[in-house]
């Protein structure tokens, strides 16, 4: 049986008090589910492979203010279940998440106010979480299973009053495997989670 491992994606809310002259947001979410199971002599095998690229720019001439987000990436599974005899089986979850926002404020504002941070803010998030359980049980057999991947996003923003830059990697990799003998009975669990945040004022 297969336990759906729950993700909680990571959401960032940056809000500036000054009108905006450039102001964009962006997001990605995959969840993958894979499931390879066998009962009696034989063997199965099921995978999948998602690859993921999003982007966005905006630029405001007369401000002189640019903003740029990137994000992407490639996550994928795979599940192998085979023997002689009794029952074997993989069951896997993944997903992965990650937003941005960016926001410039009022030059105009900016050049008759108080120096100080605030006027122009951003921030990104990014959460993985993925777990797998494969057993064995009743005659020579096993099963093993992999999951993983490479997933990353950066944003650049500039304006005649300052520029800042943010970028997040994760690099979630998870494997197991149990092979057992005539009448034996073995399982492997497994679940990993992970998020990070950051963000800015300049």
């Amino acid at each position: 049986m297969c336990k759906r491992w729950t993700c909680i994606g990571v959401i960032l809310i940056v809000s500036s008090g000054v009108w905006a002259g450039v102001s964009q947001d962006q997001c990605f979410c995959v969840s993958l589910d894979n499931m390879a199971v066998r009962a009696g002599p034989g063997l199965s095998v099921s995978g999948d492979l998602v690859p993921v690229a999003v982007g966005q720019s905006a630029c405001n001439f007369g401000c002189g203010q640019f903003g740029s987000q990137q994000a992407g990436g490639i996550v994928g599974q795979i599940g192998v279940a085979g023997g002689l005899a009794g029952a074997s089986g993989v069951c896997q979850t993944l997903h992965v998440g990650g937003g941005q926002t960016q926001t410039a404020g009022d030059v105009a504002i900016q050049a008759t106010s108080t120096p100080g941070p605030g006027a122009n803010v951003q921030g990104q998030g990014l959460g993985v979480c993925l777990g797998q359980v494969m057993g064995n049980a009743g005659g020579p057999g096993g099963a093993a299973g992999a999951q993983g991947g490479l997933v990353g996003q950066g944003q650049t923003l500039a304006t005649p009053t300052g520029s800042g830059s943010q970028c997040q990697v994760v690099v979630p990799i998870q494997a197991g495997a149990v092979v057992g003998g005539p009448g034996s009975i073995g399982m492997v669990a497994q679940s990993a989670q992970a998020s990070v945040g950051q963000s800015q004022q300049f």
